[in-house]
């Protein structure tokens, strides 16, 4: 590790003092401030040289536990130091700054021996999504009289990302999970399913699921673990066009890309994605296949299990609000797949169409947060906007454009307390 010396506030001021004094002598013709100042002058030049020919060997490293946690939750980080050198190191300060965000975790490191090996950790609470980078882990050296310092980076950056805040969903709260029939991989009389996969008995397990002919043949305690069971697609729209958000307030004077998001639209964003990372996750809790796919043309493709949730909720934790311009009209499955759209209060019919097509959605739910109002009277304060869309059934060999149902959840509020109590049929 290269480490940079300088001059403390306090080494610079002692330098200046020594240059007055000095000045003051030559002036003055008092030789005895001579010699005060060559004595500050030789401080300085002595910490500096402390500072600059100190022993720092050590070696960093950092380790993020978990590397990935939602919106609220906490993750240590663990720093590990060792002294790879032949001497004893000085005792230093570290610095380990939490993205941009302003905070800088910091921590002593007592004088290590040869080889020695020290650890310390520190714990981060982040209160926003998004990837967030830790580091460079930086160390201060400074000399016993704080006359000079000497500072170098001792680790890179790491990665920490946050996810969305999200709930569970029992199957009864999720939206068409009553009608979604299940395809169990087995025989639905209650004999043994004809395929299931085996593994090891852990400690807990139920000994009665005992796969007695591997166990015999293996000579290990093997247990039957059968298939999970998948329900069939269901796809998640999330709608994160700038306009929908800012809707009609948003000032005229700014083209489309560049419409401004204050704070109450940016809430509104944010329990977008939560409502989505809530469907998502339920779902595939659920055993059932799901799909992602959002207006900027984020596609996660089918999939289940923890992998695809983790990949979804990475993909959530990025997602930004883009211009309308930019949208990538999703291709959507059929009729007879379950679809749910996540959008505000502001996507008219306009712009529903403009986002999932002209098409007949006979099994399709929106999610509809409900924005602020601007300078809302006194009366609508308490309202809940409700979505100005609705199914155009008009005519024959007309085709639905709109929702089934609709669940409207206000900014700010979470789908869970409202996924039971408000679906209405249209």
């Amino acid at each position: 590790m290269r480490l940079s010396v300088s001059l403390t506030p306090r080494g610079q001021a002692l330098t200046a003092s020594a240059g007055a004094l000095a000045l003051g002598a030559f002036l003055s013709g008092a030789l005895e401030l001579y010699g005060l100042s060559a004595a500050a002058l030789v401080l300085v030049v002595v910490a500096w040289g402390r500072a600059r020919f100190a022993s720092w060997d050590v070696a960093f490293t950092r380790t993020v536990t978990p590397a990935r946690v939602a919106v609220g939750g906490t993750c240590r980080v663990d720093v590990v130091a060792c002294n790879t050198g032949g001497r004893a190191s000085p005792r230093a300060e570290g610095r380990d700054p939490f993205g941009d965000t302003g905070r800088t975790a910091r921590f002593s490191i007592a004088s290590l021996r040869p080889s020695e090996v020290r650890r310390t950790s520190y714990r981060v609470t982040p209160s926003r999504r998004g990837v967030y980078s830790l580091g460079p882990l930086s160390v201060r050296v400074i000399d016993p009289f704080g006359l000079a310092e000497a500072v170098g980076r001792a680790a890179g950056e790491a990665k920490l990302r946050v996810h969305p805040q999200f709930e569970v969903l029992p199957d009864s709260a999720l939206p068409g999970g009553g009608r979604l029939r299940r395809r169990a991989t087995g025989q639905s009389d209650g004999t043994e399913p004809d395929t299931f996969l085996l593994k090891r008995y852990s400690v807990g397990d139920d000994i009665r699921r005992v796969h007695w002919p591997t166990t015999a043949r293996v000579g290990d305690l093997t247990l039957r673990h059968d298939e999970p069971r998948h329900s069939g697609l269901v796809v998640v729209l999330a709608d994160l066009r700038r306009d929908t958000i800012a809707g009609d307030n948003a000032p005229s004077s700014y083209p489309d890309a560049e419409i401004p998001i204050d704070a109450s639209q940016s809430d509104a964003l944010e329990t977008i994605l939560e409502a989505t990372a809530t469907l998502a996750v339920s779902w595939l809790r659920a055993g059932y296949l799901v799909r992602l796919v959002t207006s900027a043309g984020f596609d996660s493709g089918r999939g289940a299990g923890q992998a695809h949730s983790t990949t979804i909720l990475d993909a959530l934790s990025e997602a930004a609000a883009h211009a309308t311009q930019q949208q990538r009209l999703p291709e959507l499955p059929s009729a007879d797949i379950p679809v749910v759209v996540v959008t505000t209060d502001k996507c008219d019919q306009r712009r529903f169409v403009a986002l999932v097509g002209q098409r007949t959605m006979k099994n399709m739910t929106v999610v509809c947060v409900a924005t602020p109002l601007t300078n809302p009277t006194p009366c609508e304060a308490d309202m809940i906007p409700t979505a100005s869309f609705s199914v155009d059934e008009a005519g024959p060999g007309s085709r639905i454009v709109g929702p089934r149902r609709q669940i409207r959840i206000p900014v700010g509020s979470t789908l869970a307390r409202h996924a039971g109590s408000s679906v209405v049929e249209a």
